[in-house]
C-alpha cells in the first residue's frame, strides 16, 4: 500500500458535505457501486482525496499534517487543494492562498481543467485575508486559464473579480463585470444582489432597481436580498422627497 493511502487507510468519517470542488478534481473515476464495501479493501487515490476534504472540515489540524505528508509523497493537486482546504478551515488565509495558487500551477502544468478554479480559490482566501494586491494578481491568473465556453467559472471569477474593483473604489469596473456575469449566470441571484448594490452606491437607481427585481425573483426569501431592496426603496424615497 502506498503512503498516500496508508495516511488516510484509517479513515472512517461520515460525509458532512459534498468536497468543496466536487468529481472534477478526484484523481481517479468514481465508479457506481456495485456491492456492499469491503472493509478490508485497500482504499483508492478517489477515498485518500475525499477522506482528507472531509477531514479539512471537520479535524483541519489533522488534515493539514496529513496533507502535507501526502505532498512530501508526491500527491500532486489532490494533496495541495485539501491541504488549501485544511488551511482555511483553520484561518491561515495566507497559507492557503499560496497553495491553491501551487495546486493551479500543477493542473496548469499537467494540462488539466481544474486550474481556473483553484486560481480562483487562491484569490479568494487572499482576500479573505485582506491581501488585495495577491488576490488581483491571483483573480487575474483565474480569467486567464478559463476554458473557452466555460460560462460558470466565467460568472465566478468575474463577481470575484469585482469584490477586487469595490475594494479598489472602481465602482465603474465593478458593474461591468458584474452586468457580464449576470450574462454567463443568469440564475446566480448573489451576482444580481452584488449588481444592484453596486448601482445604489454608484447613485444609479433605475439599474439597482432592476438588478435587484432579479435577485427578489430568484430568491425571495433571502435576508441578505430582502434587506438590500429595503435600502433601494428607501433611497427611492429619499430622492422623491420634496427639498
Amino acid at each position: 500500500m502506498s503512503l498516500p493511502l496508508v495516511i488516510f487507510a484509517a479513515l472512517a468519517v461520515t460525509p458532512s458535505q459534498d468536497p468543496p470542488l466536487g468529481d472534477a478534481f478526484l484523481p481517479e473515476p468514481v465508479p457506481a457501486p456495485q456491492t456492499a464495501p469491503d472493509a478490508d479493501a485497500e482504499p483508492t487515490a478517489h477515498d485518500a482525496y475525499v477522506d482528507c476534504l472531509r477531514m479539512a472540515a471537520n479535524e483541519p489540524e489533522r488534515a493539514e499534517r496529513l496533507a502535507n505528508e501526502w505532498i512530501a509523497a508526491n500527491g500532486g493537486v489532490p494533496a495541495r487543494h485539501c491541504l488549501g482546504e485544511a488551511e482555511m478551515s483553520l484561518g491561515k488565509t495566507s497559507e492557503a492562498a499560496g497553495d491553491f495558487a501551487a495546486a493551479a500551477g500543477i493542473a496548469e502544468a499537467e494540462g488539466l481543467q481544474q486550474d481556473a478554479e483553484l486560481y480562483r480559490l487562491a484569490a479568494e482566501a487572499a482576500l479573505i485575508g485582506g491581501e488585495l494586491a495577491r488576490g488581483e494578481e491571483l483573480v487575474g491568473r483565474a480569467f486567464l486559464a478559463l476554458d473557452e465556453g466555460d460560462r460558470a467559472g466565467e460568472a465566478a471569477v468575474r463577481k470575484l473579480r469585482s469584490r477586487v474593483a469595490v475594494a479598489k473604489g472602481d465602482l465603474t469596473t465593478a458593474r461591468a463585470d458584474l452586468a457580464a456575469a449576470t450574462e454567463a449566470n443568469p440564475d446566480d441571484e448573489e451576482i444580481w444582489l452584488l449588481l444592484a448594490t453596486a448601482a445604489r452606491r454608484d447613485d444609479d437607481m433605475p439599474a439597482a432597481e432592476a438588478a435587484i427585481r432579479e435577485a427578489v425573483r430568484l430568491a425571495p426569501d433571502d435576508e441578505a436580498v430582502q434587506a438590500e431592496a429595503m435600502r433601494i426603496a428607501l433611497s427611492e424615497e429619499e430622492s422623491a422627497a420634496p427639498r
